[in-house]
């Protein structure tokens, strides 16, 4: 992952959010924040998402929205050199100019209540996932107020669906000074990039200036999670990833994703995912059978 930073987002005159599709890397694509809303969608990769205190896998057709100054981050499971070329569709909006139009447009009542449950950042499931990211999509090829209507119609759909998930926790509150979010992400490049090695907290405190015991509690309060979970998360998703292959074998997957033993590992797993990693690749195999013969029925 790069710097988290402060984005600035430019919409365009005549314009009342901006939607783009950008690759994977690019310029664009790091840990940051805005004070727009932005709903987000991948289209073919599979990855990590960092949403404030949240780490979870995703896969093709994720989409989701994220609230105003919530740091956020989507980073693809790509080898190095590789390039998901136009992989993110993104519409960013400032939540007060549609609120604001409430007042005047009653039928914009419920874009409250779905700005508010936004700022802990929002996962869509099902049809709604399927439907929204249609919408989403035919937004690129629309102008005028047709696209505007679209853009309502988008908004309708999040608002009063129920296949969604709330992801952040509710005391996250990261300090979002410039100073602050540079170091915690040299704490977030250090761990990403020795994931599967030697992940150390004092090497981690060391490159911030800090004693162990102050960076604990830096890290606690800027991620909402200690050094170590932050650490057991990302290699647990990153177990999910290597799990989807069959003929690897669990125990190698263990040390692939960074755990020591094999027993830490299930256990680990079992905390975090409800199941041991082999019911884990049991359901995934069951669900790739599934969509095959569904995709043959169609």
């Amino acid at each position: 992952m790069t710097a988290p930073r402060f984005e600035w987002i430019a919409v365009e005159p005549g314009a009342s959010f901006r939607w783009h599709v950008h690759d994977y890397p690019c310029e664009l694509a790091h840990w940051n924040h805005h004070p727009e809303c932005e709903i987000h969608r991948i289209r073919a990769t599979k990855g990590v998402a960092f949403i404030g205190d949240h780490i979870q896998e995703y896969e093709p057709g994720y989409i989701a929205l994220v609230g105003p100054n919530l740091p956020h981050n989507w980073v693809p499971n790509l080898r190095p050199g590789q390039v998901a070329k136009d992989d993110h569709v993104v519409l960013q909006f400032h939540h007060e100019r549609f609120c604001d139009a409430a007042a005047l447009l009653p039928e914009l009542d419920s874009l409250d209540d779905l700005i508010e449950r936004s700022r802990r950042g929002l996962v869509f499931h099902g049809e709604t996932a399927k439907q929204a990211g249609e919408l989403l999509e035919s937004v690129g090829a629309l102008t005028g107020l047709t696209r505007l209507g679209r853009v309502f119609e988008l908004f309708q759909l999040l608002a009063t669906t129920s296949e969604w998930t709330m992801l952040s926790s509710p005391d996250y509150g990261p300090d979002l000074e410039p100073d602050v979010q540079r170091a915690v992400s040299e704490v977030m490049d250090y761990v990403y990039d020795n994931l599967i090695g030697e992940v150390r907290m004092s090497r981690a405190a060391k490159l911030v200036g800090m004693s162990e015991p102050t960076f604990s509690r830096f890290f606690k309060r800027n991620t909402g999670c200690t050094f170590v979970d932050y650490v057991r998360k990302l290699r647990i998703a990153k177990a999910c990833e290597l799990l989807v292959d069959p003929s690897k074998r669990i125990t190698d997957i263990c040390f692939e994703a960074g755990f020591q033993n094999i027993s830490n590992f299930n256990r680990r797993f079992l905390a975090e995912k409800g199941m041991a990693p082999s019911r884990y690749r049991h359901l995934l195999a069951q669900a790739t059978r599934a969509e095959v013969q569904g995709d043959a029925l169609r």
